[in-house]
């Protein structure tokens, strides 16, 4: 019997976001990182390229301004906008998370939300709250109270694994073990699970495919 019988259609929903806005901001945070330090030696650009491949038009005049701009701009792929939407998601599972879970995702938006009032986020203390991140990702396992509710994070991690890796840098080779991952868990999670297998298709064809992954699971719910 599928897993996915004992949520709800909005607590796997929630659970499954909450994996996604998790990993998209260690994703997005380390990457931010890397290309903070190639804007101060080598290319004042490269920090645009980054947030174009998101569909995003960054503008700055240095690093410490695209800094500022990757973590609070005014777009969707701004570290803080994804902290919030992490948070949120965590509040509708609430009953679900350990308080130590819970504490982690607040700690980190409510950290970045103070460094937006004082405009004093700087590469080091966003280095310590990704930090933060990998820790939610190793008390996982043990910290909640249901173990259902962690196959739903880890498979909304998994989604957003590939979806920023087919965004970023567009290597089907490198997916096959988080596919391979991917579909394990969503065959515990959907006795109706169809195999998800990244080919080389155009980006467009495979990010289409990617997106019909979790209403498996999600609509599996509702039955």
């Amino acid at each position: 019997m599928a897993a996915s019988l004992y949520l709800s259609p909005r607590m796997a929903d929630a659970l499954l976001w909450l994996g996604r806005y998790q990993q998209r901001l260690e994703t997005l945070g380390k990457e931010t990182l890397v290309q903070f330090d190639i804007v101060i030696d080598r290319d004042l650009h490269a920090g645009r390229k980054l947030f174009e491949k998101l569909g995003v038009g960054l503008s700055y005049t240095c690093a410490t301004d695209f800094l500022k701009n990757a973590c609070y701009g005014e777009h969707d792929a701004s570290l803080y906008w994804i902290s919030a939407q992490a948070r949120e998601n965590a509040i509708t599972a609430r009953d679900l998370l350990s308080d130590r879970l819970f504490g982690s995702v607040n700690g980190v938006h409510a950290a970045l939300k103070h460094h937006q009032a004082d405009n004093n986020l700087d590469a080091y203390e966003l280095e310590q709250l990704l930090d933060e991140i990998e820790y939610f990702w190793g008390r996982l396992s043990t910290r909640l109270v249901k173990s259902r509710a962690a196959q739903f994070i880890l498979l909304g991690q998994r989604i957003e694994m590939i979806d920023l890796k087919l965004r970023l840098y567009g290597e089907v080779d490198t997916l096959l073990e988080d596919a391979k991952q991917l579909n394990l868990l969503g065959s515990q999670l959907s006795d109706d699970w169809q195999v998800f297998q990244p080919l080389n298709y155009s980006l467009a064809q495979n990010m289409q495919t990617l997106a019909g992954v979790s209403a498996q699971v999600i609509r599996y719910a509702n039955h």
